[in-house]
């Protein structure tokens, strides 16, 4: 399914993030890397990987999104209950924003 949508949109996000239209983080963030969609526990249960990739799976940023958003579509949990998954949200927001900040550098691009 993730494949389908990233393949129908891509002329989109080609013409987008052309080198002279687009900074090279715009264009990463356009496509779901596949990584995280497979360990993050959006197709199966994360309990159910191998005890070795468990602990990666736990913290990647799509984990928490979809332990929140299933939490609260199954079972009715309130923000209060899926609060660690928040502030686990808002902590990669926070690393991301600083990363970005520090690392991000304009450059002229030649026509």
């Amino acid at each position: 399914m993730t494949r389908l949508l990233i393949h129908r949109y891509r002329p989109y996000n080609k013409e987008l993030t052309r080198k002279h239209l687009a900074p090279p983080p715009l264009r990463s963030t356009l496509y779901i890397p596949e990584h995280q969609v497979l360990l993050s526990g959006v197709f199966y249960p994360i309990e159910s990987m191998p005890e070795l990739i468990q602990p990666i799976a736990k913290i990647l940023p799509l984990s928490f999104v979809s332990t929140a958003m299933r939490e609260r579509a199954n079972n009715g949990a309130s923000l209060l209950s899926i609060a660690p998954s928040l502030f686990g949200i808002a902590l990669w927001f926070v690393i991301a924003f600083i990363l970005a900040t520090r690392l991000f550098v304009w450059k002229e691009v030649a026509n």
